[in-house]
């Protein structure tokens, strides 16, 4: 006889594998991540891909510059787009948009903008010769003079890409809302007619030869935002972010170094550091001796002196990456790999998705934790991981009930003795009055210690609102059993038949295995879609319980 029921159980458990799956791949794109990579070699910018992971889903090198040869403004290869990183990226679905760039020269500006049609071609063909994937138009020091030649090179660019080539242009930040001056320069509104991304480089708010300040400061960033979606609809609008700080000393104002540099240079020279949480950068002083032998990026030495230094961390590009969730951009781009230390892409996902804890971007649990989260049924730990292959202990699991509940934490008594004084102790104390929990032990709860699959089993089956009754003698786990788990056996199977457990692939459940904290919180999101025995802390009568037969 064919078992209907099991049968739309594994079609729901299709289902929910599929909508998890496609969260997880619209989550990971869910913003555009693009990084420059500058000042190096197909091998070295292989190298510096690597270690980024799954964080960056565009790349920029640095393959076009204006030129002026007898007078005639153009375009040339800074260097030839190389078919082996092209190609590379291509097979990790990652488009390359190299960029053409002025080096902040206005004059070579200016002259590729007074033969802008013959560059436009020049370009278009170049990037159908090397299969790229579009451009990224990097033409900065220009004024208010240019405004309007600039805007027909993009339109005239555009006509001549394929449709489905990427044109992003590069615009000065423009926090103090003026039409003079390099933001002069740029028409957002026009520009954005005719491309796909306006990258607003929001760093460099104090630059070389200025004053001391920071490079990117929060204000100064959510202020060019909210002048950039004034003019250019958000899903086109882009920010920045440094991967390098600037130092200001004796004859030298605001030179950059890299934050690579600057964090070794902290150690290196045991430097008084910092957080402005006014600016929300980090602020460090190092002082170099003489006979000191300390290079930068690039193997310059590091004359003796005291050194002020501002520059990111982790706080902060958190903290900034946010304005990405708040103002709903297209994305955000950085300059440039290479510059910034390895931990970054440790947690650069968790910060430009918005999320809750920086150690799970892309894991098979992530959904499941974002929501619980978000919810308040779950923490992290106080690094903002949540570390999901870490084991469960009986304490927390009892936390997690607690919350799905609704249930608050009475700490009035401890029953069991070794809750005394235990920083769960009010919430084990209340699982355990509306019958969520017992102990190891009639006196011992056993709290640090990691709970089982089983175990839990039985305590989210405690959870549900649901009378049923199954044949004990057939289970679909082989290490699973009315004789070697009598204790636990209902509440597996409970949980099995309403599509809350699966086990492996193997067939077992792995009952005496330990439970993760990945694997919590994803059965504790299965079972808070079931009906509930207890709802913001009330008990529901047994009249109105979900009552179902023999399967």
């Amino acid at each position: 006889m064919i078992n209907t029921a099991k049968i739309r159980k594994y079609i729901v458990l299709a289902l929910v594998l599929a909508v998890t799956l496609s969260f997880g791949a619209e989550t990971a794109r869910a913003f555009e991540s693009l990084t420059y990579l500058y000042g190096g070699t197909t091998a070295t910018y292989l190298k510096r891909m690597d270690k980024t992971g799954d964080c960056i889903n565009i790349v920029s090198p640095d393959y076009y510059e204006t030129t002026v040869t007898d007078g005639v403004g153009g375009i040339k290869y800074t260097k030839l787009p190389d078919p082996l990183l092209i190609s590379a990226m291509h097979a990790k679905d990652i488009p390359v948009t190299p960029f053409v760039s002025n080096h902040w020269n206005s004059d070579q500006a200016r002259a590729m903008l007074k033969y802008r049609t013959m560059s436009a071609k020049w370009l278009a063909a170049s990037v159908a010769e090397y299969d790229l994937d579009g451009l990224d138009i990097d033409i900065q020091n220009i004024n208010e003079a240019d405004r309007s030649n600039f805007v027909e090179f993009i339109r005239i660019l555009r006509e001549n890409l394929p449709a489905d080539k990427t044109l992003t242009v590069c615009v000065a930040p423009n926090p103090y809302n003026t039409n003079v001056g390099w933001q002069g320069g740029y028409d957002y509104a026009a520009l954005s007619q005719y491309c796909d991304h306006i990258f607003m480089m929001t760093y460099d708010e104090s630059y070389d030869g200025g004053s001391p300040g920071p490079v990117s400061g929060y204000k100064f960033i959510e202020d060019s935002i909210k002048y950039g979606l004034k003019y250019v609809p958000k899903n086109k609008l882009m920010m920045g972010i440094p991967f390098y700080g600037r130092y200001w000393t004796d004859g030298i104002k605001g030179a950059a170094w890299t934050i690579n540099d600057i964090e070794w240079l902290v150690e290196q020279t045991n430097a008084k550091t910092w957080y402005d949480d006014k600016n929300e950068c980090a602020r460090a002083t190092i002082v170099v001796g003489a006979k000191d032998n300390i290079t930068s990026w690039g193997g310059k030495k590091i004359a003796a002196g005291t050194y002020d230094v501002w520059y990111e961390n982790a706080r902060s590009y958190e903290k900034k990456l946010k304005l990405l969730q708040k103002h709903e951009l297209k994305g955000v781009g950085s300059w440039a790999l290479g510059q910034e230390p390895s931990w970054v892409w440790s947690q650069y996902a968790g910060w430009i998705l918005g999320m809750p804890f920086t150690d799970i971007a892309g894991i098979w649990s992530q959904s499941y934790i974002i929501s619980l989260a978000e919810d308040g049924i779950i923490s992290g730990f106080p690094d903002n991981t949540f570390r999901p292959e870490n084991t469960m202990t009986r304490a927390e699991a009892a936390v997690i009930l607690c919350r799905l509940a609704g249930i608050t934490p009475d700490a009035s008594n401890a029953v069991f003795a070794d809750m005394k004084g235990h920083w769960a102790q009010g919430f084990v104390e209340s699982a355990r009055k509306f019958g969520l929990v017992g102990g190891a032990t009639p006196t011992q709860f056993q709290p640090d210690r990691p709970i089982t699959r089983e175990e839990f089993a039985v305590l989210a089956s405690s959870y549900i609102n649901i009378d049923e009754s199954f044949d004990m003698n057939e289970t679909p786990f082989s290490d699973v059993s009315r004789e070697y788990n009598d204790w636990s056996i209902a509440a597996i199977m409970k949980l099995y038949e309403n599509d809350v457990i699966t086990g492996f692939p193997d067939g077992t459940f792995g009952p005496k295995r330990t439970l993760t904290r990945g694997e919590a919180a994803t059965m504790a999101s299965h079972i808070r879609e079931l009906p509930a025995r207890i709802v913001g802390g009330v008990e529901i009568a047994k009249k109105n319980r979900v009552k179902m037969g023999p399967r």
